[in-house]
């Protein structure tokens, strides 16, 4: 059977009745994403990790559950992630980790790497304080892409209430970023 012709839907269907090969192209398809979801949410790689295989394992015990056609899988899957990541901040008792600076890439002047740094620091610092609600709705729709519908069915709120989450959040980002936006920092 071609897996990657099969939509997400189709991909649990066949899991649902016993053929494991699809769920290991679920994991494929969702596995780095959701990864990337929780680390923003969590901002410690391991415990985002935790949770991402912890999401996994509901899928697969709810797999029966799973409403075809009534909703995105998608949706669903970032809704148990989503979930499972606001419990883990809960327990981590809103302690935040600082992020590792991004590596710098090559052949960049010396002045340029720690600017990159400084911003870099700066930007998950501003991400880290936003509130979860927030902070879900900004990585949802400007880091994995996703469409304001679906944010809104997993976040399980109104397009209304996700539009207003994110001018919240950009403003809030705006404005711990302004002086490396406004380039005050030269």
């Amino acid at each position: 059977m071609r897996y990657r012709e099969l939509r997400d839907e189709e991909l649990m269907y066949c899991y649902a009745c016993g053929d494991a090969n699809a769920f290991d192209e679920i994991v494929s398809r969702y596995g780095r994403r959701l990864c990337e979801f929780a680390f923003r949410m969590l901002r410690d790689a391991g415990r985002a990790e935790d949770v991402v295989q912890e999401a996994f394992v509901r899928v697969h015990l709810y797999a029966g559950r799973y409403k075809y056609g009534a909703a995105k899988f998608s949706t669903w899957i970032y809704k148990i992630t989503r979930n499972l990541a606001i419990s883990e901040l809960r327990k981590m008792g809103r302690r935040r980790e600082d992020a590792t600076a991004e590596a710098v890439a090559g052949g960049e002047a010396p002045e340029q790497q720690v600017l990159r740094g400084e911003f870099n620091a700066a930007l998950q610092a501003a991400l880290a304080a936003l509130p979860a609600d927030q902070r879900t709705a900004f990585v949802l729709r400007e880091i994995q892409g996703m469409p304001y519908d679906e944010i809104a069915r997993v976040e399980g709120v109104r397009i209304g209430t996700v539009r207003s989450r994110l001018n919240r959040a950009r403003n809030a980002l705006a404005r711990a970023l302004g002086p490396y936006l406004d380039g005050d920092l030269k």
